[in-house]
């Protein structure tokens, strides 16, 4: 196996394992452990040159702010009980809508 199709392979089975971990989450760790370790091996182990590594990252900035954007207005929601109150006025009270229209209604009205 040459040099080249030896770091695809690696580079796959950490993106692999990585995602894995990141849905399975086992020993109750947080998701983005999982992802940290998977990027820092491709890294370490050369299957992805730090410059390459940085690049992507300066070029993720839209997605962070997305992501950061999203996780704050669900902590908003869920503090102040939107889910409860938004749906209704959003779907109207039709039975069976609810999750359709506002899926976070759905995690909201479990807990």
């Amino acid at each position: 196996m040459d040099e080249l199709m030896m770091v695809e392979v690696i580079s796959l089975s950490i993106a692999a394992l990585a995602t894995a971990g990141v849905i399975l989450r086992p020993f109750g760790w947080a998701d983005w452990i999982f992802a940290v370790s998977g990027a820092a091996a491709e890294v370490l182990l050369r299957a992805l040159p730090l410059s390459d590594a940085l690049h992507a990252i300066g070029e993720g900035r839209e997605v962070y702010f997305f992501l950061v954007g999203t996780m704050l207005l669900a902590e908003v929601e869920g503090r102040e009980g939107l889910s409860n109150i938004l749906p209704p006025a959003r779907c109207g009270r039709r039975r069976g809508l609810r999750g359709a229209c506002f899926p976070s209604s759905i995690w909201s009205a479990q807990a």
